[in-house]
């Protein structure tokens, strides 16, 4: 399912800012059903454990990571100079973009797991206090992820204004889920926050 993880979107970094879900459907086919359903996929539930999208979130970060090391490493090539320099340079923007695109998807999994945790440390001043900062930093990643892209920058200075108001207005499930378009229609399944418990310092 890594495609609707984000593979197949513009490459530019962006995402919605609605809270994340992951596709936990594929194909309503006989054959689907029969012999081809993983144990390890999700195919039924509409509720997952946060813990399931930390650890996609924590296993696309590593992909984006393990990419943009590849970018440099075709940074060094086509600097050496060849006489393939073209096609180099296509597939480093290949994988520029998708690395762009497997982190969009991660910073908005981990985003909307911090936006919850500071939803619910609210009270106490010195947990919020802390849980803010770790959500400003996915943010700040998260613009230049976009290259600076005015809608992202425009959601981190929000942010930075009025963290309150903005938890109120953002990655809030308590605002309703979105319809899922084309193949997301299938089923999305969602964060089942009474299992989520905030860390403490």
């Amino acid at each position: 399912m890594i495609g609707p993880m984000g593979l197949d979107r513009n490459r530019d970094g962006s995402h919605v800012w609605e809270p994340a879900s992951i596709l936990n459907a594929t194909w309503d086919t006989p054959i689907w059903k029969a012999n081809r359903r993983a144990n390890f996929m999700l195919t039924q539930e509409n509720k997952a454990h946060p813990w399931l999208f930390e650890d996609a979130a924590l296993r696309l970060e590593d992909c984006a990571a393990l990419s943009l090391k590849a970018v440099g490493l075709y940074d060094q090539a086509i600097q050496a100079g060849s006489s393939q320099v073209d096609d180099i340079r296509t597939q480093r923007d290949v994988v520029w973009k998708t690395a762009r695109s497997v982190r969009a998807k991660s910073l908005h999994l981990l985003e909307t797991l911090a936006a919850q945790d500071a939803r619910l440390v609210q009270t106490d001043e010195e947990q919020f206090r802390l849980v803010v900062r770790r959500l400003e930093a996915l943010l700040k990643l998260d613009v230049e992820n976009q290259g600076g892209r005015a809608a992202a920058a425009q959601m981190l200075t929000e942010f930075q204004r009025d963290p309150k108001a903005w938890l109120k207005s953002y990655l809030n499930p308590e605002l309703g889920e979105r319809t899922p378009q084309g193949y997301e229609a299938f089923s999305n399944a969602t964060m089942d926050w009474s299992q989520w418990a905030t860390r403490k310092k």
